[in-house]
Formats: structure tokens, C-alpha cells, sequence
């Protein structure tokens, strides 16, 4: 077994047995990967905050097959996002954020660059200037992107037609359509042209740019709406932490 070094987001952990634990990490090379460390309990004499959910550590560890645990030889602590925990709400939108990498089916470089995103949006997550709701649907709107499941959002995909002045959102097939072909296609929703206009911004612009965008609320719910049903058909699941973010009220 290689020994490989790391960095890992903890999203979920577990002490095992009496010395033991088990965590989960989302890690840039990897994607999600599971970690069992032999003694560190013993180790670290019950202090457990470096395996708390949404810190970002540096591990290293004994390289195994995905399916399989990754052996941990040694941990450091890189980032605890102080403002994810302010409030119940940031805490829960955090552990969205990383619920939907989790789930999400990708591989290869794309990997790399959705870890980027998400340790980015943990570190904005808490920042008066932002709206959590903004930040949520920019950070929705890339992740999907850059893991391959970016919506066609400048053709009808029914008959390619560009007018898209009044349309909707056809989840099941992956992007905008006319009226004429929404009759015939379920699984569509709302789309003012406002909103598909916002739409097609957060995702063409970088993510920094993507946070300065300002959004009514009107358009804000639309992208909602349209961003969970797209993702949780995508994932063949509701996660079950878009409903606790429900009833936090975030968007």
C-alpha cells in the first residue's frame, strides 16, 4: 500500500471500538474516500475537534482501493471555518454544500475543482456581505457545472429553437424549453426570463463574480425551486439535508 498525503474535508465521523476512529472525507484527488485511524483516540486523549464535520485537514494515509478504508497514518489540522458554526443555519447550509459533492457522480480532474468550490463557498458562508440564498443557488449553479450536469440554458431542448423569451425548465431532460414543446414534455417548471438570464450568469461567471450578482427574490426562489428539483433528480434522491435547510428557511 503507497503512502499518500492529502487534504480532507470531514463531512461525517464516528468513534470505533475503544481507541479507534472512522470518518468520512471528501478529499481534491479522490473525491469521497473513507478513513479508519487505529488509536487516535488514544492519541489525542479524547480531543475530538479535528474530526468534527466541516473541518479541513491534512492526512495522510495508507492508499487503498475507494471501496475499501483508508488507513490513516497521520492528521493535521488546516481550517475549521470559525463562521459555518455561528448559527444553526450556516451550519446547515454547510453540510448541504458538502452533501451535494458527496452525492454527486464525477470523477477525473472535475474532482479538483468542485473541492476548490466547495472549500470556497464554506469559507464564504457566514460573510455579512453575502446573502446565504445568493450563495447558495452560485454555488448550486457551479457545482452542477463543473461535475458535467450544466443545463442547456440557450436552446429549447425539444426543437433548438433560441427564442426563450417565455419558457420552462425541464429537469428530466436537462434544460430550458419553449411552450410549444413543454405541453408535450413532463417534468417541467416556471422559468421567467429573468430568471433564466441569472441563471445563465452564475454559471458563466466565476464563482467570486457569481456572489457579487444581485437577485430579487422573486428570481431567487424561481432558482430554488429549479436548482433542487434538477439536482435531486440528477442524485435519484431528496438529501435529507435540503429539508432540514427548509426548515431553517434557507433557500
Amino acid at each position: 500500500m503507497a503512502l499518500t498525503k492529502s487534504l480532507a474535508l470531514v463531512i461525517r465521523f464516528r468513534p470505533y471500538r475503544e481507541t479507534s476512529v472512522l470518518f468520512v472525507g471528501i478529499t481534491p484527488e479522490y473525491g469521497t474516500l473513507h478513513f479508519l485511524g487505529k488509536g487516535f483516540r488514544e492519541t489525542l486523549k479524547g480531543f475530538m475537534a479535528p474530526f468534527e464535520p466541516m473541518t479541513l485537514l491534512d492526512v495522510v494515509f495508507y492508499e487503498r482501493s475507494r471501496a475499501q478504508l483508508q488507513l490513516l497514518k497521520e492528521i493535521s489540522e488546516i481550517e475549521h471555518f470559525p463562521n459555518v458554526r455561528q448559527e444553526a443555519r450556516t451550519y446547515a447550509l454547510a453540510c448541504h454544500f458538502a452533501d451535494v459533492v458527496d452525492q454527486l457522480p464525477f470523477g477525473g480532474e472535475r474532482e479538483t475543482a468542485i473541492f476548490k468550490l466547495l472549500i470556497e463557498a464554506l469559507r464564504r458562508i457566514g460573510d455579512p456581505a453575502l446573502d446565504l440564498e445568493c450563495l447558495s443557488a452560485a454555488f448550486k449553479a457551479q457545482v452542477l457545472a463543473l461535475a458535467g450536469f450544466g443545463p442547456q440554458l440557450y436552446r429549447c431542448v425539444g426543437c433548438r429553437a433560441e427564442d426563450l423569451n417565455r419558457s420552462r425548465f425541464a429537469y428530466e431532460q436537462g434544460g430550458v424549453v419553449c411552450l410549444k414543446c413543454a405541453v408535450r414534455m413532463g417534468g417541467t417548471l416556471p422559468l421567467s426570463f429573468e430568471t433564466l438570464k441569472a441563471f445563465r450568469q452564475l454559471i458563466r461567471q466565476s464563482f467570486e463574480e457569481a456572489l457579487l450578482q444581485k437577485m430579487s427574490l422573486e428570481i431567487v426562489l424561481g432558482l430554488r425551486r429549479i436548482l433542487d428539483r434538477f439536482i435531486s433528480y440528477r442524485l435519484e434522491t431528496d438529501l435529507k439535508t435540503r429539508r432540514v435547510l427548509s426548515q431553517l428557511r434557507v433557500r
